[in-house]
């Protein structure tokens, strides 16, 4: 039994705007950064005592799960790539976004200081009013990960100087950190 042109023609609209929509809707991934407000650095200073607060960075990711399981659209983390979303890959997760912040960091020749997680996770469909979820619990699901800094640049006479002990340090404990993140599985292999 052949399907009539009609059921042929309303299928490909179903699954085309199915597919525009998801587009529209698949998540974003934004790095975003601000100079340091002159007027908090006195505060500041007192988790920052070794240096100077000079940006405050966020970093964050989201998407869309079916089931709370299995994802099914999220923001492009790689920066090379001309694509902004990516399909059935978990790009929202704490690794890949703490890796781009310190990658950011470390470029700049910055520190990190008072990184904050948050993390958001929400039923797509509710009924009104109420936190009760239509038909069936978790079909889709949204996730926000984001991570806020302070971005810290090394002052003092040890710091300024690139062959100083200390900045070798920390340059070398950057690196490890980096390397150690990425051995870290982000999701995507089962």
């Amino acid at each position: 039994m052949e399907k009539s042109p009609f059921r042929k023609s309303l299928g490909t609209v179903f699954a085309t705007s199915a597919a525009a929509l998801l587009m529209l809707a698949a998540g974003c991934y934004s790095l975003e950064t601000a100079p340091f407000p002159s007027e908090a650095n006195a505060r500041f200073r007192l988790h920052a005592a070794s240096g100077e607060p000079v940006e405050h960075i966020v970093v964050a990711n989201d998407g869309w799960y079916l089931f709370n399981a299995w994802p099914l659209a999220s923001g492009n983390p790689n920066v090379n790539s001309w694509f902004p979303f990516r399909l059935f890959s978990n790009c929202v997760n704490e690794n890949i976004l703490q890796d781009r912040l310190t990658h950011y960091a470390d470029t700049l020749g910055y520190t990190v200081s008072d990184l904050v997680l948050l993390s958001d996770e929400q039923v797509f469909l509710s009924i009104p009013g109420t936190e009760l979820p239509v038909p069936i619990p978790y079909i889709l699901t949204y996730r926000r990960k984001q991570f806020s800094a302070v971005l810290v640049k090394p002052t003092g006479t040890e710091s300024d100087d690139p062959d100083a002990p200390e900045a070798a340090k920390r340059r070398r404990i950057s690196r490890e950190m980096r390397d150690r993140l990425k051995q870290i599985p982000d999701g995507d292999a089962k």
